[in-house]
Parts: structure tokens; C-alpha cells; sequence
């Protein structure tokens, strides 16, 4: 085990397959919670990296105006969301720069009507059975509320939001706020 140890050290911090071997060590070594909370930081970390890559790949597609592809991205987006358990509002917001760029005015109101329901889980993962042994620093986020002032804010911009102009439903949602 102690040679083991030695050759994790030749594995970047960085690289997530330390993770995985380090907790497949503390397996062997029967360090079961260890072993736990290392391949479940593993999981979250391929699920920020697997985020960020389809978002490069999302912002592409929007520039080169291929709605269809982005869509489709954002769609694999939102199931990995769901699929890592990363609450409701993340599930959601991988749509809004789709919906936002087609000038869908329908679809707009719905992912925006979701994001402004759903702003309280946005760190539900920290309460997800798929990361229980991992200790996270807050289990609620005492953000909620100014998040939903800043996207409210946001939202009323005229300028990107001009197509939405005259949709009584999002009159109504924002008077809601």
C-alpha cells in the first residue's frame, strides 16, 4: 500500500484518475468512507468538467447560429444535470442562452419561469444521496433570494429582451418579481 501512495504522487493533482486510484486504495485498505468521499469527488469533478466542455461547445454552435446543434447540446446538458443530480434550477439554466438566441418567445418564458421557481436548488447536490460522503461547506444557499433579484433585473433588460415585448404571460411573471 505504502509503494501504492507513492506512485499516486506521480499523478497531477488535476487528473481526475488520482482520484479514482486513490479511492480504490482506501478500498483495498478497507477505508470504506474515504474511499467513498475520493470516487464521489471524482464524479462531481467529471460532472464540472463534462458542464464546461458542453458550454464551450453550446457558445460555439450559438455564434455560428446552428440553433439545432445547440439545442441538441443543450438538451445532453440538461439529462447530465439530471443524471448528476445537480438540482432543478441547473437542469434548466443550460437551455436559457438556447431559448435566448432562437428568440423563442414561448420557450423563453417557460426556462425563465423555471430558473425564477427553481433559484432554491441550485445547491441541492449538496443534499444528493450521490455525494453523501462528501463534505460540503453550506448545505443551504443564503443566496437564493439575491440571485432571483439579479436575474429578475436582468431579465428587464428591453434590449435582449425585445422580442419578448407584448407576451402578457411575461408581463405577468415579472410584475410577479
Amino acid at each position: 500500500y505504502e509503494m501504492a501512495e507513492k506512485y499516486l504522487n506521480y499523478f497531477s493533482d488535476y487528473d481526475p484518475m488520482k482520484k479514482v486510484k486513490q479511492g480504490q486504495l482506501y478500498m483495498k485498505q478497507g477505508k470504506k468512507e474515504e474511499a467513498f468521499e475520493m470516487l464521489e469527488k471524482a464524479v462531481f469533478s467529471e460532472y464540472t468538467t463534462l458542464n464546461l466542455a458542453f458550454g464551450i461547445m453550446i457558445t460555439k454552435a450559438l455564434e455560428e447560429k446552428d440553433h439545432g446543434y445547440a439545442r441538441f447540446l443543450a438538451e445532453k446538458m440538461c439529462t447530465l444535470a439530471s443524471g448528476f443530480d445537480m438540482g432543478k434550477y441547473n437542469e434548466c439554466a443550460t437551455m436559457f442562452n438556447v431559448v435566448v438566441a432562437e428568440q423563442n418567445v414561448e420557450d423563453t418564458f417557460k426556462v425563465i419561469k423555471q430558473l425564477l421557481e427553481n433559484v432554491d436548488t441550485i445547491c441541492d447536490f449538496q443534499k444528493s444521496r450521490l455525494y453523501k460522503h462528501i463534505k460540503f461547506q453550506d448545505v443551504e444557499n443564503p443566496y437564493a433570494e439575491e440571485i432571483k433579484k439579479e436575474l429578475i433585473a436582468g431579465f428587464q433588460n428591453e434590449e435582449d429582451f425585445a422580442y419578448m415585448k407584448g407576451y402578457k404571460p411575461w408581463k405577468k411573471l415579472l410584475a410577479k418579481y
